[in-house]
């Protein structure tokens, strides 16, 4: 964002590039703000250049020459920094799941701490190695902190309240081919770090950080503001980014908010029987074909039922199934609606013979985002040269920031990645 004069300038940016990263970053910057200025959200700031070359205003989308021009420059940082195999890419060896000494690795550049965190992915509930390594990169810049929060969160403060809470999240996604960083969380925890960094140089007034453990599946904010390091904080309001595959790179998204989810898992249990002779037992096939129809067949989009698993008895052709088990995932708009969707998704058996269980999957809330802050996120990005796109519905998938924001005035906002970059 370009300087204000009512605001020092007091951080500056990585320089341009084709990454994603310094876009993510003065958003992170303008979201911390500074309460002296007209509004919320003032992005002061300049270009971090080296030592002989000196800074220039930031414009994230200069003019094409301009672009060309900071391009060619050596101290660019051409490799793309999300969804890429990726190792630290400075001359220093970082072993995973290894305490790293602070004072080398508070050497490293934003690229190369999220190439680190890239390579130590964990699962939801399982961060520790990750939260150790946050937590000792925050006392490195002088922020008080605390650990543990929902099992391996790590809160961060400096200045003086009220605070201003930003958050990111520990977790990497779990699934059958491995542990990885398929959402991109490695970046966010990267860009926040870079920007409490920067920040240190000259503290704001009341900055909280919250690097959250378990966002994946919808457990770690809600454990998290209920631990008393937190929820005794004056928070003024709270804020999030998530970038964004498929969008316009830099671009920064406004929606009302994300939708809420759940997963529905049912299980049918009847009476297995010998395959020469079925009538012997209680199949639950038609029972489970019935839900699985209506679930495939759902005719709307919000809400949406979205069928994800279905199971059926093993591949043994001398017996006949007892047992089966279907799964989907909810969405809607409001909370409302999904509860509502869910009594229209729940099975109820017309036989007698069959028993029937329906547990809760990850549950995630609608994320509601306050007017006022999109409001002001939008005049701030207006006085600037950095894209905002505005629309009426919500993100389609859904965040457990939404729990915070039942608590706290705020958003989440998403930032474009890049056209091509891969999905989530």
């Amino acid at each position: 964002l370009l300087p204000s004069p009512s605001v020092p300038l007091c951080y500056r940016l990585l320089t341009f590039s084709p990454s994603p990263f310094p876009s993510f970053l003065s958003c992170y910057h303008s979201l911390v703000g500074y309460r002296t200025s007209t509004f919320p959200f003032p992005c002061p700031s300049t270009f971090l250049a080296p030592p002989s070359v000196p800074p220039a205003p930031l414009l994230l989308f200069p003019p094409a020459p301009s672009l060309a021009r900071l391009q060619s420059q050596p101290w660019h940082f051409s490799r793309p920094l999300l969804h890429q195999p990726c190792s630290p890419v400075s001359s220093h060896s970082y072993p995973a799941n290894t305490s790293i000494a602070t004072s080398v690795m508070s050497k490293l550049t934003p690229p190369e701490l999220r190439h680190y965190l890239h390579s130590i992915p964990e699962a939801s509930g399982e961060e520790e190695a990750t939260a150790k390594f946050i937590a000792e990169q925050l006392r490195s810049y002088g922020c008080v902190v605390h650990e543990g929060l929902g099992g391996y969160g790590v809160l961060a403060t400096m200045g003086d309240p009220p605070y201003r809470l930003l958050r990111a999240e520990l977790d990497a996604v779990a699934a059958k081919n491995g542990i990885g960083h398929r959402c991109g969380h490695d970046g966010h925890m990267a860009m926040l770090l870079s920007a409490v960094s920067d920040l240190a140089q000259a503290p704001p007034r009341g900055l909280a950080v919250l690097f959250q453990p378990a966002e994946e599946n919808g457990a770690g904010m809600v454990v998290c503001l209920k631990d008393k390091r937190l929820s005794a904080l004056e928070i003024e309001d709270a804020y999030s980014i998530h970038n964004v595959p498929g969008e316009p790179l830099g671009t920064v998204l406004l929606r009302p908010g994300c939708k809420a989810s759940v997963g529905m898992q049912v299980t049918w249990k009847g009476e297995s029987s010998h395959a020469a002779s079925p009538w012997n037992g209680t199949s639950p096939f038609l029972a489970m074909a019935a839900w699985a129809t209506a679930a495939q067949t759902w005719p709307e989009k919000d809400p949406l039922v979205s069928l994800v698993h279905v199971k059926l008895g093993e591949e043994a052709y001398g017996t006949c199934p007892g047992e089966a088990v279907g799964a989907a995932t909810i969405r809607a708009t409001t909370d409302a609606a999904l509860a509502e969707t869910w009594k229209k998704m729940t099975p109820s058996s017309t036989d007698s013979s069959l028993e029937v269980w329906v547990a809760e999957k990850d549950p995630f809330p609608a994320t509601v985002n306050s007017p006022e802050a999109l409001s002001a996120i939008s005049l701030t990005l207006g006085t600037s040269d950095i894209l905002c796109a505005h629309h009426v519905d919500p993100f389609p998938w859904s965040e457990d920031f939404g729990y915070a924001l039942r608590q706290y005035k705020g958003a989440l906002i998403g930032l474009g990645s890049g056209m091509n970059q891969p999905g989530l």
